[in-house]
C-alpha cells in the first residue's frame, strides 16, 4: 500500500497508483467541519483528513503580495436596506478600491475582508453600495 505522498506523486506523475488519491477543499472551510474537533494546527488538520480516508494536501502558506504602506485601508459595518454587511475600503493614489459583502453565519473570516481568498464573494453575498 503507498502512503499518501507517494500516491499523490504517482498519480501526478500518471504513474499507477493503488486507488486515485481523494483531497477536499472543504475541509479548510470551518462551517463544514465538524464543531466539536477543532484543529489545532495543519498537523491537525492532516491527521483528521488521513483519518476520513482522504489523501491530505500540505499548504505552504507565504505573502504572495503585499500591500504598499501608501495604501490606507479601513474595514468597518454597515447596514445596507436592512442587511448587515463588512465594507472594506482601499484608498489609493489611483481611487478607493471597496468591497462589500453580507455579513451571514457562514462568512469564513470574522469582520475580515480579504482583497484575495479561496472564499472569493459570490454575486449572491456582494452588496452594492
Amino acid at each position: 500500500m503507498l502512503s499518501h505522498k507517494e500516491r499523490i506523486l504517482k498519480a501526478v506523475n500518471h504513474e499507477n497508483v493503488d486507488y486515485i488519491p481523494l483531497t477536499l477543499r472543504w475541509a479548510l472551510r470551518n462551517f463544514l467541519k465538524d464543531k466539536n474537533s477543532r484543529w489545532k494546527d495543519g498537523i491537525d488538520r492532516v491527521l483528521d483528513e488521513i483519518r476520513l480516508g482522504l489523501d491530505p494536501v500540505v499548504e505552504l502558506k507565504f505573502p504572495a503580495w503585499l500591500i504598499s504602506n501608501e495604501v490606507k485601508t479601513r474595514t468597518f459595518h454597515k447596514k445596507i436596506e436592512g442587511e448587515e454587511v463588512l465594507v472594506r475600503e482601499y484608498e489609493t493614489s489611483n481611487g478607493t478600491l471597496t468591497k462589500v459583502v453580507r455579513l451571514t453565519r457562514d462568512w469564513p473570516h470574522g469582520l475580515e475582508v480579504p482583497l484575495f481568498d479561496d472564499f472569493q464573494a459570490p454575486r449572491a453575498r456582494t452588496k452594492n453600495t
